[in-house]
């Protein structure tokens, strides 16, 4: 009975310690406690994990069009990427230097006059105030010519870096200019400025040596285009990095001496505009005395210096002016040979206009006359023998022919007298009557084709 009991004690402990003997007993305070740092470690790793993605993800970078991307890792270069997303470990590990690649604009205004305020109200230079101490080194910009004249132009320069085409990044471009140009922030576009402006003045001085001021105002586009070449020739020679897309320029004349340049380009353009009109004349009138190929004797209309017609650059001096030329030097056999060249132009169908009906006329009455001729040969050789069998009886019947002739035309006025040892008087008053017949005979025989 003792030992029941005693078992059932101990049943009874044990339900009450659940832990055992040797555990102390559960402390709801230490429990709750326990759970609350189990949970704020939870929380703590998911936060930990968050800002490890976030900070991986400060990595991703997009790269817009006209931009590139330089990629660095540890400090050094690894890759040139173009628009787009693209990633790079954070910083420090790494970082993404984003550079503008899109063309940009440069206005070099070295050899340009300085300009105040007012003065960039007035539109036209020539209505400019002058001022009365004239150009002054280091405020006034100038380039001296080959002449020894001054002239002011100023450029504008389209320019990018780093790229061919202004959108997509050339890696040997931009890393040129990135190690020999601006290595310390392509953002800064300063030293990338100063490099340029001085490469533009260096080729323009340069180039404006070798010629003459009247030379670069009447060939400005030939000028600018020789400083562009200058230019980008020396920084590709320096491995800048750096493209020319488009330099042009503004030309003037210092301003003291505008108005009489003004002066003299108004007289020149007006004696210009009336050669021009006098050569137009002129060619009008050659077409239509000689139509389109008048150049073929005369030689050319233009004011090249050499009877110049640009619609035609093979034809040469006109073969009038060759045969002249021949004869003054006295090369005769030439001066035939051109002469003959000058009769096959002109029976030929190159020449036209007025003169074609001239020429018409002229052969046909060649051709006219040489028939007659080959006629009058035939007849002689038909009377030849005749005459020589009985002279005086073909000499009778020549004189009969003729006077039948002379009393049967109608184109021809007679007179009759009556024989006599008289004194004659002839008056050559024309009777209207015999006018009339006579033009009605004439124009018969234009009707009928025969000569006249």
């Amino acid at each position: 009975m003792a030992d029941k009991t005693h078992n059932d004690s101990a049943t009874t402990a044990r339900q009450d310690n659940p832990a055992g003997p040797d555990r102390a007993p559960r402390d709801p305070a230490a429990e709750s406690l326990a759970h609350a740092l189990h949970l704020s470690f939870r929380l703590l790793t998911v936060i930990m994990i968050v800002i490890v993605v976030a900070f991986l993800l400060t990595g991703i970078r997009q790269i817009k069009p006209g931009q590139a991307g330089i990629i660095y890792r540890f400090g050094r270069i690894v890759d040139v990427v173009g628009r787009g997303l693209c990633y790079a470990w954070p910083f420090p590990i790494g970082d993404i230097e984003v550079v503008d690649i899109s063309p940009k604009d440069l206005r070099v205004d070295d050899f340009w006059m300085a300009e105040t305020a007012e003065d960039k109200t007035v539109e036209r230079l020539i209505d400019r105030q002058v001022r009365n101490d004239g150009l002054q080194p280091g405020w006034d910009g100038a380039l001296v010519t080959g002449d020894g004249n001054l002239i002011h132009v100023r450029f504008e320069c389209n320019y990018q870096i780093g790229s061919e085409n202004g959108m997509d990044p050339d890696e040997s471009l931009l890393l040129d200019h990135k190690y020999n140009v601006n290595d310390l922030d392509l953002k800064d576009r300063a030293q990338t400025k100063d490099l340029l402006r001085s490469v533009i003045c260096q080729a323009a001085i340069r180039t404006a040596a070798g010629q003459t001021a009247e030379s670069i105002r009447r060939n400005q586009e030939v000028f600018w285009g020789v400083v562009h070449q200058g230019a980008q020739d020396v920084l590709s020679d320096l491995d800048t990095g750096i493209k020319i897309n488009l330099l042009t320029m503004e030309f003037t004349w210092p301003l003291r001496v505008l108005p009489e340049v003004e002066a003299a380009t108004k007289a020149r353009q007006e004696a210009e505009k009336q050669l021009n009109a006098a050569i137009a004349e002129a060619k009008s009138v050659l077409v239509q005395t000689a139509g389109d190929k008048y150049w073929l004797l005369v030689g050319k209309t233009g004011g090249d210096g050499h009877h110049g017609d640009t619609s035609d650059q093979d034809a040469g001096p006109g073969l009038i002016a060759l045969y002249a030329d021949a004869l003054a030097a006295g090369q005769t056999d030439q001066a035939a040979k051109r002469l003959a060249e000058i009769q096959r132009v002109l029976v030929s169908d190159q020449i036209a206009g007025q003169v074609r009906p001239i020429i018409d006329d002229a052969k046909a009455k060649t051709y006219a006359m040489l028939d007659a001729l080959d006629g009058r040969v035939t007849r002689f050789r038909e009377l030849l023998p005749e005459y020589r069998r009985n002279r005086e009886f073909v000499i009778q019947r020549l004189w009969a022919d003729a006077r039948d002739a002379i009393l049967s035309s109608a184109t021809i006025e007679k007179y009759y007298f009556s024989p006599g040892d008289g004194k004659l008087v002839i008056k050559l008053d024309r009777h209207p009557d015999v006018v009339k017949q006579v033009r009605e005979g004439l124009l018969k025989e234009a009707a009928g084709g025969s000569p006249p």
